[in-house]
């Protein structure tokens, strides 16, 4: 049923693209959809979440405790992805009565594809010889193949299991796996082994995250950590950078204690080149250190079904539903 001008509700999007089906879902039912850019600064979040009363959070913003303390009428935040701990003070959303999903498995695919790209870059090494090539420097350099290799997957969720499933069938590798608790009924399908992580750092050529960002798994990899992994060992994170400490990261490159590292997103986004780069990592040729933009996720496919995620999240929010992909623990009274 449509709401009335007195009754319509304001519907946040900071992103790069909100897809047009889902807009037009909620202005058909009378919300206000207003679309702002995806890097908004805490004064500039806070500023435009006045009269707002739920925010699809698609950018890089941060909605702080601050943010949160001054939105006047904001009553959900929907994180567009998966991902929301590092983005949103749950704590904070869930004293004031706030809110929170996300959009679980709505990108699992899309992430999943583009980590066996980045695996297969930085084992192949394409873009290294690509450029090199290009500014002409005939470097041919010997590359391994996947085919009968070990694959360590540190979390085994959505995105994790689909990535076993196309390197197990596509490439015959051995899997190894290491999460929180063991997953056997996923196991069989692709030959899966459940190790501790030191395990599966000692025996994997290639090591692939997929854990979520909290406490007990920022800075799971260090020094320690990469001292056991093969020197032909390939890192790939598809994650949060912050699992990897960043300064054992470059020292473990430029001594060739592992092959090569491939992230999707870095540990300050956006991250505009080497002078910008405190850690020291951009500096590294790219058949040491691959980065893209935090882009893994970004395909239509997965645009449309995380926007249908929290859309659904928001309509049944105002229409006195329980609301889907909860993150915390509000019902409806």
């Amino acid at each position: 049923m449509a709401q009335t001008a007195e009754t319509s509700r304001t519907i946040l999007f900071t992103g790069n693209v909100f897809p047009e089906i889902s807009k037009s879902k909620l202005e058909d039912l009378g919300y206000r959809v207003v679309i702002d850019r995806p890097d908004l600064s805490e004064d500039e979040l806070i500023t435009a979440l006045l009269g707002v009363d739920a925010y699809i959070l698609g950018g890089s913003e941060l909605v702080t405790r601050k943010v949160i303390e001054s939105a006047d009428k904001l009553k959900i935040v929907c994180f567009f992805g998966v991902g929301y701990e590092s983005y949103i003070d749950v704590q904070a959303a869930t004293e004031k009565g706030i809110f929170v999903t996300n959009a679980p498995g709505a990108n699992a695919q899309s992430v999943a594809e583009f980590t066996v790209a980045l695996m297969l870059d930085a084992v192949k090494r394409t873009t290294f010889l690509i450029e090199t090539t290009k500014r002409g420097q005939w470097i041919e350099r010997k590359s391994l193949n996947l085919e009968g290799k070990t694959l360590g997957i540190v979390g085994f969720g959505a995105i994790g299991k689909r990535v076993a499933k196309i390197a197990h069938h596509g490439f015959d590798m051995k899997i190894l796996y290491h999460s929180r608790e063991r997953k056997e009924k996923d196991e069989a399908a692709v030959a899966a082994e459940f190790v501790d992580l030191e395990t599966l750092l000692t025996r994997s050529d290639v090591v692939s995250l997929h854990a979520s960002s909290n406490p007990q798994t920022i800075g799971m990899l260090g020094l320690k950590e990469f001292a056991l992994m093969k020197r032909s060992a390939v890192l790939v994170n598809c994650s949060r950078a912050e699992l990897v400490d960043p300064a054992a990261l470059c020292q473990s490159l430029i001594t060739r204690q592992i092959a090569c590292a491939a992230f999707d997103g870095y540990y300050t986004e956006p991250t505009f080149g080497a002078a910008n780069d405190k850690h020291g990592l951009f500096v590294l040729g790219d058949d040491l250190f691959l980065v893209s933009p935090h882009t893994a996720y970004f395909t239509e496919d997965a645009t449309e079904q995380m926007a249908k995620m929290n859309t659904d999240s928001i309509i049944d929010l105002f229409e006195g539903r329980p609301v889907r992909h909860l993150v915390n623990h509000y019902t409806l009274s």
